[in-house]
């Protein structure tokens, strides 16, 4: 038996590896101690035996050092994505500017689209929507309070409330 750790919940045991497709399950009749059922990872549901898997590959257990390499390998490619986009960014950007690509003279033909996905999105997921809410108030409140900050940004700053009043 490979690293398996034994517990006795409710009648059973449960052979417990951190190598899903290789636990098993024990249940025993808590009175007489005999073996009443014995299930093993193929004896389980298809998706069961999915997320098995799919787990055990994203804890880098399926196939050992290789499933761990292939996760470190990974994450170094992200790391390098990250570092190098932003250097790339930093090198091309326009000087006293963030270097936003201008916006479209003419709004793309999928903008109501999205913007009814991103406002479904965000009724279904309350965190993004608020979210969402917090950075578009805050993106109004710098137009108005700090047109130079909004001009870096990209953005065309509105009218201040002072410039109303006069």
């Amino acid at each position: 038996m490979t690293n398996a750790l034994y517990s006795l919940p409710m009648g059973g045991f449960d052979l417990d590896s951190q190598n899903r497709p290789l636990r098993t399950t024990l249940e025993f009749d808590p009175t007489s101690f005999e073996q009443v059922k014995e299930e093993r990872f193929s004896d389980r549901a298809l998706i069961d035996r999915i997320v098995g898997v799919g787990v055990a590959a994203h804890e880098g257990q399926l196939f050992g050092w290789v499933n761990q390499l292939l996760g470190l390998l990974t994450a170094i490619g992200y790391l390098t994505l990250v570092v190098t986009s932003a250097l790339m960014w930093w090198r091309r950007r326009p000087q006293g500017a963030l270097g936003a690509p201008p916006a479209l003279a003419n709004g793309p033909r999928l903008a109501s689209f999205v913007i009814g996905l991103v406002v479904i999105l965000g009724i279904l997921l309350p965190t993004l929507g608020l979210s969402l809410v917090f950075v578009l108030l805050a993106e109004q409140a710098l137009r108005r309070l700090a047109p130079e900050a909004s001009r870096w940004l990209g953005l065309a700053p509105t009218a201040s409330p002072r410039a109303a009043l006069r």
